[in-house]
């Protein structure tokens, strides 16, 4: 892909992040992130975060944490997890445990918000591409 193909797509999905997609969001976050500037994804994550779409701050930490920033991960986790996701306090859950927090991390795991989302299915493209269980 040129400069100029890049450009564009990041001008279009900041276009349609304006217009309320999260997805586009996610997307620009990720070219953002690729592309080596970081500090770029912050305000990204604020408008998820605004928009209180937990799917789009799930993604967005886990792509801080791939990229080796575990402590905006968490807190992306966190405020996603007090919107609601299960998968992010599970999340939360498993990097304390990596952390050593083995006390913070069964507390987290065993912990419910009241305004549980329930867990999102799997797609038939997410299951293929899952690793089976050990």
């Amino acid at each position: 892909m040129s400069t100029g193909d890049r450009e564009g797509a990041a001008a279009l999905l900041q276009h349609a992040a304006d217009r309320g997609s999260t997805d586009a969001l996610v997307r620009l976050a990720g070219m953002r992130q690729e592309a080596g500037d970081r500090e770029a994804v912050d305000p990204l994550s604020e408008q998820a975060a605004d928009r209180r779409d937990t799917d789009a701050l799930e993604h967005l930490a886990g792509m801080l944490d791939e990229a080796g920033d575990r402590e905006r991960a968490e807190a992306l986790y966190q405020l996603a997890a007090q919107h609601g996701s299960i998968t992010a306090l599970r999340r939360l859950a498993m990097m304390r445990e990596a952390a050593g927090d083995r006390k913070a991390s069964e507390a987290l795991a065993g912990r419910r918000p009241a305004n549980a989302k329930p867990p999102r299915p799997f797609t038939s493209k997410q299951s293929s591409m899952a690793a089976p269980w050990p």
